[in-house]
Protein backbone atom coordinates (compact mmCIF):
# COMPACT_ATOMS: atom_id res chain seq x y z
CA UNK A 1 0.00 0.00 0.00
CA UNK A 2 1.23 3.32 -0.74
CA UNK A 3 1.47 5.68 2.23
CA UNK A 4 -0.51 8.64 2.37
CA UNK A 5 0.44 12.66 4.25
CA UNK A 6 -1.22 13.30 6.65
CA UNK A 7 -3.15 16.06 5.94
CA UNK A 8 -6.56 15.39 6.21
CA UNK A 9 -9.91 17.30 5.85
CA UNK A 10 -10.65 17.16 9.38
CA UNK A 11 -8.47 18.34 12.16
CA UNK A 12 -9.81 15.75 14.55
CA UNK A 13 -7.78 17.31 17.29
CA UNK A 14 -10.89 16.33 20.05
CA UNK A 15 -12.84 13.75 19.00
CA UNK A 16 -16.08 13.93 21.17
CA UNK A 17 -18.36 10.31 21.89
CA UNK A 18 -21.28 9.33 23.05
CA UNK A 19 -23.86 6.90 23.43
CA UNK A 20 -26.70 7.43 20.45
CA UNK A 21 -28.96 6.71 22.41
CA UNK A 22 -28.73 9.30 24.34
CA UNK A 23 -31.32 11.46 22.48
CA UNK A 24 -30.31 15.14 24.40
CA UNK A 25 -26.66 14.46 24.03
CA UNK A 26 -27.15 14.91 20.21
CA UNK A 27 -27.44 18.69 20.36
CA UNK A 28 -25.24 19.24 23.12
CA UNK A 29 -22.61 17.60 20.81
CA UNK A 30 -23.27 19.46 17.87
CA UNK A 31 -23.04 22.96 19.90
CA UNK A 32 -19.50 21.70 21.74
CA UNK A 33 -16.48 23.11 19.99
CA UNK A 34 -15.25 19.12 19.08
CA UNK A 35 -13.86 18.62 16.34
CA UNK A 36 -15.60 15.33 15.61
CA UNK A 37 -18.42 13.35 17.36
CA UNK A 38 -18.69 9.57 17.67
CA UNK A 39 -21.89 8.40 17.63
CA UNK A 40 -21.55 5.08 19.41
CA UNK A 41 -23.58 1.98 18.80
CA UNK A 42 -21.24 -0.21 19.98
CA UNK A 43 -19.82 -0.66 23.89
CA UNK A 44 -22.34 1.97 25.33
CA UNK A 45 -25.09 0.46 24.36
CA UNK A 46 -26.71 -2.73 26.23
CA UNK A 47 -27.70 -5.36 23.53
CA UNK A 48 -31.11 -5.71 24.13
CA UNK A 49 -31.00 -1.83 23.45
CA UNK A 50 -29.49 -1.78 20.27
CA UNK A 51 -32.54 -1.86 18.13
CA UNK A 52 -33.66 1.59 20.11
CA UNK A 53 -30.22 2.95 19.87
CA UNK A 54 -30.20 2.64 16.26
CA UNK A 55 -33.93 4.27 16.16
CA UNK A 56 -33.19 7.27 18.17
CA UNK A 57 -29.96 7.19 15.71
CA UNK A 58 -31.41 7.55 12.89
CA UNK A 59 -34.29 9.99 14.29
CA UNK A 60 -31.40 12.56 15.72
CA UNK A 61 -28.78 12.51 13.22
CA UNK A 62 -27.81 15.69 11.34
CA UNK A 63 -28.72 14.69 7.98
CA UNK A 64 -28.76 18.33 6.82
CA UNK A 65 -25.66 19.47 8.85
CA UNK A 66 -22.91 21.36 6.84
CA UNK A 67 -20.82 22.51 9.75
CA UNK A 68 -16.80 21.88 9.95
CA UNK A 69 -17.25 19.19 12.28
CA UNK A 70 -16.74 15.40 11.27
CA UNK A 71 -19.68 13.22 11.79
CA UNK A 72 -18.43 9.36 12.84
CA UNK A 73 -20.61 6.57 13.98
CA UNK A 74 -19.26 3.83 15.65
CA UNK A 75 -21.02 -0.14 14.44
CA UNK A 76 -21.11 -2.71 15.85
CA UNK A 77 -18.14 -5.28 14.24
CA UNK A 78 -18.80 -8.20 12.15
CA UNK A 79 -18.94 -10.67 14.20
CA UNK A 80 -22.00 -8.93 15.71
CA UNK A 81 -25.62 -10.02 14.67
CA UNK A 82 -25.95 -5.96 14.85
CA UNK A 83 -23.39 -5.48 11.87
CA UNK A 84 -25.62 -5.51 9.17
CA UNK A 85 -28.24 -3.55 10.14
CA UNK A 86 -25.35 -0.89 11.28
CA UNK A 87 -24.21 -0.56 7.89
CA UNK A 88 -27.70 0.08 6.12
CA UNK A 89 -28.52 2.35 8.75
CA UNK A 90 -24.81 4.13 7.66
CA UNK A 91 -25.49 3.52 4.09
CA UNK A 92 -29.44 5.85 4.64
CA UNK A 93 -27.66 8.42 7.35
CA UNK A 94 -24.18 9.05 5.31
CA UNK A 95 -21.69 10.21 7.70
CA UNK A 96 -18.59 11.39 6.84
CA UNK A 97 -16.82 8.06 8.84
CA UNK A 98 -17.38 4.79 10.15
CA UNK A 99 -15.66 3.69 13.40
CA UNK A 100 -15.01 0.61 13.29
CA UNK A 101 -14.49 -1.79 16.67
CA UNK A 102 -12.84 -4.63 17.86
CA UNK A 103 -10.54 -5.28 14.64
CA UNK A 104 -8.34 -7.74 14.88
CA UNK A 105 -6.47 -8.62 11.19
CA UNK A 106 -6.40 -6.92 7.68
CA UNK A 107 -9.17 -9.36 6.66
CA UNK A 108 -11.56 -7.63 9.59
CA UNK A 109 -11.26 -4.06 7.23
CA UNK A 110 -11.48 -6.15 4.01
CA UNK A 111 -14.89 -7.27 4.91
CA UNK A 112 -15.58 -4.20 6.41
CA UNK A 113 -15.14 -2.84 2.74
CA UNK A 114 -16.67 -5.73 0.93
CA UNK A 115 -19.59 -4.92 3.11
CA UNK A 116 -19.51 -1.30 2.22
CA UNK A 117 -18.98 -1.63 -1.43
CA UNK A 118 -22.54 -4.18 -1.87
CA UNK A 119 -24.46 -1.17 0.33
CA UNK A 120 -23.16 0.90 -2.20
CA UNK A 121 -21.41 2.63 0.13
CA UNK A 122 -18.06 4.43 -1.11
CA UNK A 123 -16.91 8.12 0.18
CA UNK A 124 -16.50 7.05 3.32
CA UNK A 125 -13.34 7.66 5.85
CA UNK A 126 -12.54 4.37 8.72
CA UNK A 127 -11.48 5.06 12.16
CA UNK A 128 -9.78 1.64 13.37
CA UNK A 129 -9.52 1.03 17.16
CA UNK A 130 -7.01 -1.29 18.02
CA UNK A 131 -7.99 -2.71 21.07
CA UNK A 132 -6.53 -6.24 21.81
CA UNK A 133 -3.33 -7.64 21.96
CA UNK A 134 -3.67 -10.03 18.97
CA UNK A 135 -4.60 -6.32 17.21
CA UNK A 136 -1.72 -4.90 18.75
CA UNK A 137 0.47 -7.06 17.24
CA UNK A 138 -1.36 -6.90 13.93
CA UNK A 139 -1.16 -3.59 13.29
CA UNK A 140 0.95 -3.29 10.35
CA UNK A 141 -1.33 -5.58 8.22
CA UNK A 142 -4.42 -3.69 9.99
CA UNK A 143 -3.13 -0.05 9.33
CA UNK A 144 -2.07 -1.38 5.76
CA UNK A 145 -4.63 -2.94 4.30
CA UNK A 146 -6.94 0.23 3.20
CA UNK A 147 -6.66 3.86 1.82
CA UNK A 148 -10.05 4.28 3.73
CA UNK A 149 -8.32 4.05 7.19
CA UNK A 150 -7.75 7.50 7.65
CA UNK A 151 -7.44 7.57 12.01
CA UNK A 152 -6.67 5.19 14.63
CA UNK A 153 -6.99 4.84 18.21
CA UNK A 154 -5.31 2.66 20.42
CA UNK A 155 -7.79 1.28 22.99
CA UNK A 156 -6.21 1.51 26.22
CA UNK A 157 -8.68 0.56 28.62
CA UNK A 158 -9.34 -2.86 26.74
CA UNK A 159 -5.91 -3.35 27.30
CA UNK A 160 -5.26 -2.63 30.40
CA UNK A 161 -8.09 -4.91 31.20
CA UNK A 162 -6.32 -7.87 28.75
CA UNK A 163 -3.24 -7.35 30.39
CA UNK A 164 -4.55 -7.15 33.91
CA UNK A 165 -3.03 -3.91 34.88
CA UNK A 166 -3.59 -0.84 36.71
CA UNK A 167 -3.67 1.91 33.85
CA UNK A 168 -3.00 4.42 35.86
CA UNK A 169 -1.27 7.75 34.95
CA UNK A 170 -0.04 6.54 31.30
CA UNK A 171 3.06 7.75 31.00
CA UNK A 172 4.51 6.38 33.98
CA UNK A 173 3.33 2.68 32.86
CA UNK A 174 6.21 1.30 30.68
CA UNK A 175 3.98 -1.38 29.14
CA UNK A 176 1.35 1.58 27.72
CA UNK A 177 4.28 3.88 27.23
CA UNK A 178 5.85 1.20 24.65
CA UNK A 179 2.18 0.60 23.27
CA UNK A 180 1.89 4.22 22.68
CA UNK A 181 5.01 4.59 21.04
CA UNK A 182 4.84 1.56 18.51
CA UNK A 183 1.55 2.64 17.45
CA UNK A 184 2.14 6.18 17.39
CA UNK A 185 5.13 5.23 14.77
CA UNK A 186 3.06 2.92 13.20
CA UNK A 187 0.46 5.54 12.40
CA UNK A 188 2.93 8.39 11.55
CA UNK A 189 4.40 5.34 8.84
CA UNK A 190 1.30 4.74 7.15
CA UNK A 191 0.26 8.33 7.13
CA UNK A 192 -2.66 7.66 9.46
CA UNK A 193 -3.84 10.15 12.49
CA UNK A 194 -2.88 8.93 15.58
CA UNK A 195 -5.49 9.79 18.27
CA UNK A 196 -5.05 9.34 21.71
CA UNK A 197 -6.88 7.48 24.24
CA UNK A 198 -9.86 8.56 26.73
CA UNK A 199 -9.21 10.28 30.27
CA UNK A 200 -12.00 8.98 32.70
CA UNK A 201 -11.80 11.77 34.90
CA UNK A 202 -13.84 15.31 33.97
CA UNK A 203 -14.86 17.01 36.84
CA UNK A 204 -12.19 18.19 39.25
CA UNK A 205 -9.54 20.41 39.05
CA UNK A 206 -6.87 17.34 39.47
CA UNK A 207 -8.83 15.83 36.63
CA UNK A 208 -8.21 18.48 34.40
CA UNK A 209 -4.74 18.71 35.38
CA UNK A 210 -4.12 15.19 34.41
CA UNK A 211 -5.77 15.58 31.31
CA UNK A 212 -3.84 18.28 30.27
CA UNK A 213 -0.27 16.67 30.86
CA UNK A 214 -1.61 13.75 28.87
CA UNK A 215 -2.52 15.68 25.96
CA UNK A 216 0.98 17.22 26.27
CA UNK A 217 2.55 13.45 26.85
CA UNK A 218 0.45 12.13 23.74
CA UNK A 219 2.09 15.41 21.13
CA UNK A 220 5.24 15.22 22.01
CA UNK A 221 4.73 11.77 20.48
CA UNK A 222 3.27 12.59 17.52
CA UNK A 223 -0.65 12.16 18.01
CA UNK A 224 -3.17 14.75 16.76
CA UNK A 225 -5.92 14.29 18.98
CA UNK A 226 -7.52 12.61 21.62
CA UNK A 227 -10.90 10.96 22.49
CA UNK A 228 -13.38 13.15 24.97
CA UNK A 229 -16.11 11.39 26.85
CA UNK A 230 -17.30 14.34 28.18
CA UNK A 231 -17.93 18.30 27.17
CA UNK A 232 -15.64 19.85 29.77
CA UNK A 233 -12.36 17.72 28.41
CA UNK A 234 -13.01 19.21 24.61
CA UNK A 235 -11.50 22.70 25.67
CA UNK A 236 -8.42 21.80 27.14
CA UNK A 237 -7.94 19.22 24.49
CA UNK A 238 -8.11 21.60 21.96
CA UNK A 239 -5.73 23.83 23.49
CA UNK A 240 -2.95 20.81 23.76
CA UNK A 241 -3.19 19.80 20.55
CA UNK A 242 -3.91 22.92 18.27
CA UNK A 243 -0.68 24.92 16.83
CA UNK A 244 -0.40 28.49 17.87
CA UNK A 245 0.03 32.07 15.85
CA UNK A 246 3.90 31.66 17.35
CA UNK A 247 4.30 28.44 15.68
CA UNK A 248 2.62 29.37 12.49
CA UNK A 249 4.86 32.20 12.63
CA UNK A 250 7.91 30.95 12.93
CA UNK A 251 7.06 27.89 10.46
CA UNK A 252 7.21 30.67 7.78
CA UNK A 253 10.37 32.77 9.14
CA UNK A 254 11.87 29.48 8.84
CA UNK A 255 10.49 28.69 5.25
CA UNK A 256 11.73 32.07 3.85
CA UNK A 257 15.21 31.82 5.80
CA UNK A 258 15.71 28.60 3.38
CA UNK A 259 14.61 30.30 0.85
CA UNK A 260 17.37 33.42 0.85
CA UNK A 261 20.28 31.04 2.06
CA UNK A 262 19.43 28.66 -1.37
CA UNK A 263 19.76 32.20 -3.41
CA UNK A 264 23.01 33.29 -1.61
CA UNK A 265 25.32 29.96 -1.67
CA UNK A 266 22.98 27.09 -2.72
CA UNK A 267 23.08 25.36 0.67
CA UNK A 268 20.36 23.99 2.12
CA UNK A 269 21.58 24.69 6.04
CA UNK A 270 20.39 27.93 8.29
CA UNK A 271 21.12 29.11 11.81
CA UNK A 272 17.99 29.86 13.93
CA UNK A 273 17.64 31.22 17.30
CA UNK A 274 17.29 27.66 18.02
CA UNK A 275 20.91 26.30 16.52
CA UNK A 276 21.29 24.38 13.13
CA UNK A 277 18.37 24.14 11.06
CA UNK A 278 18.22 21.72 7.78
CA UNK A 279 15.80 19.88 5.61
CA UNK A 280 14.20 17.87 8.52
CA UNK A 281 13.47 21.55 10.19
CA UNK A 282 12.00 22.66 6.60
CA UNK A 283 9.65 19.88 6.19
CA UNK A 284 8.42 20.25 9.63
CA UNK A 285 7.63 24.13 8.77
CA UNK A 286 6.13 23.04 5.77
CA UNK A 287 3.92 20.71 7.03
CA UNK A 288 2.91 23.35 9.80
CA UNK A 289 2.27 26.20 7.11
CA UNK A 290 -0.13 23.53 5.25
CA UNK A 291 -1.87 22.26 8.28
CA UNK A 292 -2.90 26.02 8.81
CA UNK A 293 -4.00 26.08 5.38
CA UNK A 294 -6.07 23.30 5.56
CA UNK A 295 -7.59 24.91 8.73
CA UNK A 296 -8.26 28.01 7.72
CA UNK A 297 -5.79 29.98 9.74
CA UNK A 298 -5.22 33.48 9.16
CA UNK A 299 -2.50 34.28 7.44
CA UNK A 300 0.62 36.44 9.19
Amino acid sequence: MSKKSIGHAFKRKSLLVFPAIKKRYYSVALESEADSLEIDLEDSIASSSKTLARDVLCEEFPKDYSGKKELMVRINDFRSKFYEEDVELIKNLKPDTISFAKVERAEDIKQLESSLLDAGIKNIDIFVGIESLSAFYNMDEILGSSKKITAAILGVEDLVAELGIERGEIWKNPILNYMLIEFSMKCRMYGIQSIGPITRGYSTPSHFKELAEECAYLKKMGFVGKVAIHPSQIEIINREFEITSEQILDAQNIIDEFKKKELKDGTAVIISSEGMEDSPSLKKAKDILKYAEDHGFPKN
